[in-house]
């Protein structure tokens, strides 16, 4: 009875009843909850199916190779510029990585308010500033990334633009179809967000903002 309850709200629901392969599930729901786009996902199991042995199926398994990342010169140059930068990460930053050393060039980050995916960064970490609206970095950042993020979802559209004074934003999601939702922005790339940060802090590493740059931030970040 279960299932019918919670089919709404997730992204897979489903019973393993007797000589179901528990195995072959609980990779099809893992699959489901990290997919594009992921979400939760709900298994009931009877007790016949931990009980019983399961029929043995012969399943084709994948080798995963690494992500493509596109040319992140632009982005880098930018940021690597910019006085007021601010990343904005969304759920699958924190799902698949790429907001971890934001510190290093004290660059604050905002999470997405809504939570739709997932909370975007750990709250505790050095440079994260609460969400994008109570951060109060939105209205003055000049260079702002979006970072594997749906943008700006909005339960009552606003009247205005979002960051007025940026000469740049960038926004970056695996899903081609969050691209640009709701807004239009300058530069956006359908990629991982995690390799496509490891390509950005590896281009910036490269090229670093002068330190007295980084040491001025520190009044915004």
């Amino acid at each position: 009875d279960t299932v019918p309850l919670v089919k709404p709200c997730v992204r897979l629901a489903h019973e393993l009843t007797k000589g179901a392969s528990a195995r072959s599930w609980l990779e099809h729901a893992k699959r489901v909850a990290e997919g594009t786009p992921g979400g939760p996902v709900f298994l009931s199991v009877c007790e016949d199916v931990m009980l019983d042995p399961a029929p043995v199926m012969e399943e084709r398994r994948s080798t995963h190779g690494a992500p493509g990342v596109p040319d992140v010169s632009a982005v880098a140059e930018q940021l690597r510029t910019a006085q007021r930068p601010l990343i904005v990460v969304g759920g699958q930053v924190r799902r698949l990585g790429g907001a971890e050393r934001a510190e290093r060039f004290n660059i604050p980050v905002a999470y997405d308010g809504t939570l739709i995916d997932a909370l975007g960064i750990a709250p505790g970490h050095s440079h994260c500033r609460a969400n994008l609206a109570m951060s109060g970095l939105e209205p003055d950042a000049d260079v702002v990334l979006m970072l594997g993020t749906r943008a700006i979802t909005e339960a009552s559209p606003r009247r205005g633009e979002y960051f007025p004074k940026a000469r740049f934003v960038a926004q970056v999601n695996v899903d081609p179809k969050r691209l640009e939702a709701m807004r239009r922005f300058d530069w956006v790339s359908a990629s991982d967000p995690a390799a496509f940060a490891k390509a950005l802090l590896g281009a910036m590493e490269a090229s670093p903002p002068t330190e007295a740059l980084i040491r001025a931030r520190d009044e915004w970040a």
